[in-house]
């Protein structure tokens, strides 16, 4: 793992959404596997994020003891971290689905460990399936007090369903934590953003987790947590039609552009004009080097990860100190939507056009901030 002798102070846990959930001190969090346990906890000591570990599901057989050992390493390391586990049974060939019931054993696995919440191991819910997106609710309520329902649910729930979840929820009156199915970027689909602030509009504290940078918007518009994953992988559900999965390529955040790329999409842009402010960054890691570093260290994943949760770190810092200053948390996180837009075009027309700006920022400046209470 690449040092940084610049993050040496442990930071204040980091709180954007105007919602929490009690007993967590941090609404920003990563998602990553359990084996990722040492990366995870040097940056949520020094960054002050929370951290979703997620069980790999080549080992759901070995899920209690990873997750354990994940718990243990971090409570040692990191003591004032906040720690979710996803138990992913949603993901893959062999993904769990909506019809069949959470375990009350994976519940108390969580609290036998002092988690102050416990995500529910919940089936994904495919298109249509109103019977399973109720009924997981409903079951994950039954399991009594301290549980968030884990929701993972095909992304037509946000586009076409958006205000049949938001009444569900509220139905059933427990957290609940979104996980979005989709090939790529789910917020880029029309209509998703407008979709997932509609549910956000719940009165029961909502989540998202498995996300990238749509993770600072939806704290900005009142979700109780939201986590941005470490890989492509942990950043959205691949369609089972895929097999599940997808190719682990070397992708990371860029601050300026407000979204995480493929680093060879990054490379060929950055070789058409290496001067363009997008390419550099002041995160702790980056020191206002351009981003070309990440790829030649030698550990680019890890470099990736450290970078990438350090300037999420640092853009949700400015979050939060945007409604102490008297603005509302989705018009400040408007206002860098915009930013970023102008920055994706700055580099379009320097790229004669190769760099395509990203939907889901014309998604979520379309939203009205006066349209949601927060």
């Amino acid at each position: 793992m690449t040092d940084n002798p610049a993050a040496t102070e442990v930071s204040p846990p980091c709180r954007i959404s105007s919602r929490s959930l009690p007993g967590l001190n941090s609404d920003l969090l990563v998602q990553a596997e359990c084996h990722r346990t040492v990366a995870a906890t040097a940056l949520v000591h020094t960054h002050g994020v929370g951290i979703v570990y997620a069980v790999d599901p080549q080992r759901r057989g070995h899920a209690r003891p990873d997750a354990a050992g994940a718990i243990h390493y971090t409570r040692k390391y990191a003591p004032q971290a906040d720690i979710l586990v996803d138990a992913s049974l949603y993901t893959g060939k062999n993904r769990k689905f909506a019809s069949a019931a959470p375990s009350r054993d994976w519940i108390s696995f969580q609290h036998h460990h002092g988690l102050p919440w416990a995500l529910t191991d919940s089936g994904y819910c495919a298109d249509g399936d109103l019977g399973g997106l109720t009924s997981t609710l409903q079951r994950g309520a039954a399991l009594g007090a301290r549980v968030v329902v884990a929701l993972p649910i095909a992304g037509s729930w946000l586009t076409d369903e958006a205000g049949t979840v938001k009444d569900l929820i509220d139905k059933h009156s427990t957290p609940v934590a979104l996980m979005v199915e989709d090939e790529k970027d789910p917020f880029d689909q029309p209509g998703a953003v407008e979709g997932l602030v509609e549910i956000l509009r719940a009165e029961t504290p909502v989540l998202l987790l498995r996300s990238d940078a749509a993770a600072l918007g939806a704290l900005a518009y009142g979700a109780a947590g939201a986590a941005v994953g470490t890989t492509s992988t942990y950043r959205h559900i691949y369609p089972l039609r895929n097999g599940g999965g997808g190719a682990q390529n070397l992708s990371f955040f860029i601050p300026a552009l407000l979204g995480y790329f493929l680093n060879s999409r990054f490379e060929n842009s950055y070789r058409l004009d290496p001067s363009l402010p997008a390419w550099r960054c002041d995160c702790a890691y980056c020191a206002g080097r351009d981003l070309t570093w990440i790829a030649s260290d030698p550990q680019p994943a890890d470099a990736a990860f450290q970078h990438s949760v350090a300037a999420l770190g640092d853009i949700g810092a400015a979050l939060s100190a945007a409604v102490p200053a008297g603005r509302s948390g989705p018009s400040a996180w408007t206002e860098l939507c915009l930013q970023a837009q102008l920055e994706h075009f700055t580099v379009s027309e320097a790229t004669d056009g190769l760099w395509l700006p990203k939907e889901s920022l014309a998604q979520w400046v379309r939203v009205s901030p006066s349209a949601v209470g927060v």
